[in-house]
């Protein structure tokens, strides 16, 4: 049995790619590389202005309570 390569939790037997990492293989040769990882980075990684909107808020927060 193999591992799958991409989530490296799934096993199959034939392929290199679970059936869920086959469809994200799918989308990349429908859509392209670039596009994938933009809406990737666009959607799933936090940009560092919000993230620094989220800390500024999480010690106002804090610094209010006491």
């Amino acid at each position: 049995m193999l591992t799958c390569v991409l989530c490296k939790y799934n096993t199959m037997y034939w392929n290199n790619l679970c059936e869920d990492c086959t469809k994200i293989q799918k989308l990349m040769d429908i859509y392209g590389q670039t596009t994938i990882h933009d809406f990737i980075d666009k959607t799933l990684k936090i940009q560092e202005d919000k993230m620094d909107y989220r800390i500024k808020k999480n010690i106002n927060d804090v610094l209010k309570k006491e």
